[in-house]
């Protein structure tokens, strides 16, 4: 869920670009100039490249939360930004958490509900690498530290 979000904003972001850009006229609307649309939003013509690039992020941001979606159990998860400092949490409370961080650095986030300790892996959605990070504790509030610079995912699982 946290990554199709972003990947959602990603696109909403973009989406005016790539549809006022290339042969595609089959959904433009009648008279409409494409070169006026880009200019009046202030954008520019992306090269066909360019535009490659990023429906290539998006297929490999799919496949990230494909991976993540058919290791937790979705069926039992629920978004609880409330137990991440972060705002975003899906959570099986007691089991497994998925805590993004969109700029990276630190989150707190609620154990109470957890007996025993779990792993946390660490995710950096920008190329695709997983780190194994420190055991945590359950039974309080834990802050974790991202090995990385830049957006980031934990995993908190058994």
């Amino acid at each position: 869920c946290v990554f199709l979000n972003s990947l959602v904003d990603e696109i909403r972001r973009r989406a005016p670009a790539l549809a006022c850009d290339g042969p595609n006229t089959k959904n433009r609307r009648p008279n409409a100039n494409p070169s006026l649309q880009v200019q009046q939003r202030g954008l520019q013509r992306s090269p066909r490249r360019a535009r490659v690039r990023i429906w290539e992020a998006i297929r490999k941001n799919l496949g990230y939360a494909r991976n993540f979606a058919s290791r937790m159990n979705l069926a039992a998860a629920v978004p609880r930004g409330d137990l991440a400092t972060t705002g975003y949490c899906l959570a099986v409370v007691g089991s497994e958490y998925l805590i993004f961080l969109p700029g990276g650095g630190s989150v707190s986030v609620n154990l109470a509900a957890v007996a025993g300790s779990r792993t946390v892996e660490w995710f950096n959605p920008a190329n695709g690498q997983t780190t194994i990070g420190a055991a945590v504790t359950g039974g309080r509030t834990v802050k974790i530290t991202a090995p990385f610079s830049g957006a980031a995912v934990a995993y908190i699982h058994q």
